[in-house]
């Protein structure tokens, strides 16, 4: 394997493992914003080429952004304002995957 296939690779499984942590993050991020389970537990965050992007249903929607019978309880930008952790986490798996296969 190729130094360049180990570095693509050890990105493509710590953003992976990146968008993992993530999607617990905004779930509790949702679930101490009052939003009732079924809406938080619908949340997922996927890796998309250099980004990550949150879904959600319906449901999750109008807590974030409220409607006409709920006001909005943000969840989902208040995560995304300190996503530090996951970041660095993901760091820190490249950095460790490198240095195992000697190209650090």
């Amino acid at each position: 394997m190729s130094d360049l296939t180990a570095i693509i690779d050890a990105v493509h499984s710590a953003t992976a493992n990146g968008a993992k942590h993530m999607t617990s993050g905004v779930r509790s991020s949702a679930m101490g914003a009052g939003w009732p389970l079924s809406a938080a537990t619908s949340l997922s965050v996927s890796a998309v080429g250099t980004s990550f992007t949150v879904s959600g249903s319906d449901d999750a929607a109008d807590w974030e952004y409220g409607n006409s019978t709920r006001t909005p309880a943000a969840a989902v930008h208040q995560y995304s304002q300190r996503t530090g952790d996951a970041e660095s986490a993901m760091l820190k798996e490249i950095e460790a995957t490198l240095k195992s296969k000697g190209i650090l």
